[in-house]
């Protein structure tokens, strides 16, 4: 899970703010303006797509709408999109007024030059094979340039029409590193020892430090437990503690022993799973989301759903809404009461038993002891 590495961190030393590289990047410099702006009637959703047009997907802007298209590739002018966002008129203009949506002067050239550039489509980078890119060839040796990922970073930035900010004083680095890798600054001690050490490695030395120090895990863990809502408090009127920093230590341990990603998923599948079982109120774990029961099959989908990948999720929706009705015909308790039979005990920790060994297959995971309930 350490996804950090000294040439990444490397790039920290120096400022190159403001760079858009010369030709347009889809992924980078589109596909955010699209699915800002657009996706919300011309994206993947049926029940609020509008004008039968998608514009989410490569053939959909190519469609005939008789007699145009939104896109037209390498033609901005005879493009209908672009029509359609520089157009003055407030009944044909988009994204449409009552959105609360508009799109800057530098949106729409950048809309316009991706479209002059042939208007292509990529997958996002999830979803693109792995492959090493070939070294560009720069005629003009820099300081700038320590490794490979310099390199190719220096030439992008060439082809801007920029040049690399000078590297940062070695107090700045300093700095930079502690709060971006433990979160605090330095103790007056240790900046003291880092500025004294002349060596040639002294950057990635301090680089190794701060990453083995047990900061290091309290600093990333932050970001994931505030994906799973961690709290100390349950939250309602009465604010109750619970003792729940066990999950919040195995979060940090995970970050400080380098645990890797698919093992720290599965893993905390099967917490969620424990966290929803019939006594969430028998040990702390079960704690951690805790709900009301009639949110019960709600909850864990949407949660899983906003800290992985929505795409994969949509069969459970529709699964969810069966369930939902069927556990309704089954309450006997007020929406409040923790009053709930045995059978509805049952339904919801069989679904949730078929939801885990379903993520447990996607994820490649071997049946174990220590996964099967």
């Amino acid at each position: 899970m350490k996804i950090l590495c000294h040439y990444f961190i490397y790039a920290l030393s120096f400022s190159t703010s403001g760079i858009i590289f010369g030709k347009v990047d889809f992924t980078r410099d589109v596909r955010p303006i699209l699915s800002e702006a657009c996706f919300q009637c011309h994206g993947p959703d049926k029940k609020t797509r509008k004008a039968k047009l998608r514009l989410d997907v490569p053939e959909g802007p190519l469609v005939d709408l008789g007699g145009y298209q939104a896109i037209v590739p390498g033609k901005p002018n005879e493009s209908e999109l672009i029509a359609r966002i520089i157009t003055e008129d407030e009944d044909d203009h988009m994204p449409p007024k009552e959105s609360g949506k508009k799109l800057s002067a530098d949106q729409v050239e950048i809309l316009k030059q991706w479209i002059a550039e042939g208007g292509e489509y990529e997958k996002h980078w999830a979803y693109r094979p792995v492959s090493k890119p070939k070294l560009p060839a720069i005629q003009k040796k820099d300081s700038f340039l320590r490794n490979e990922v310099d390199q190719l970073l220096l030439d992008q930035i060439n082809k801007a029409g920029f040049k690399p900010s000078s590297e940062a004083v070695k107090a700045t680095l300093l700095r930079r590193l502690y709060l971006d890798l433990l979160g605090v600054p330095p103790t007056p001690e240790e900046a003291d020892a880092f500025l004294k050490d002349s060596s040639s490695q002294a950057y990635e030395k301090l680089v190794d430090r701060l990453m083995n120090d047990p900061r290091y895990g309290e600093r990333m863990a932050v970001h994931w437990l505030d994906l799973v809502r961690f709290a100390d408090t349950a939250g309602y009127h009465s604010d109750n503690f619970m003792e729940v920093s066990s999950y919040r230590d195995y979060v940090i341990g995970a970050f400080n022993q380098n645990l890797p990603y698919d093992q720290f998923v599965i893993e905390n599948l099967q917490i969620m799973y424990e966290a929803f079982d019939r006594s969430s109120q028998a040990i702390p774990s079960n704690r951690l989301i805790d709900v009301h029961y009639e949110d019960l099959l709600k909850s864990p989908i949407e949660t899983i759903a906003k800290i992985y990948h929505r795409l994969e999720l949509e069969p459970f929706e529709k699964m969810r809404s069966n369930l939902e009705q069927r556990l309704t015909q089954l309450r006997h308790y007020t929406p409040n009461s923790h009053n709930i039979t045995d059978t509805q005990c049952e339904q919801i920790e069989n679904r949730w038993m078929f939801y885990f060994h379903r993520y447990q297959y996607a994820l490649g995971a071997r049946p174990s002891d220590r996964y099967d309930a």
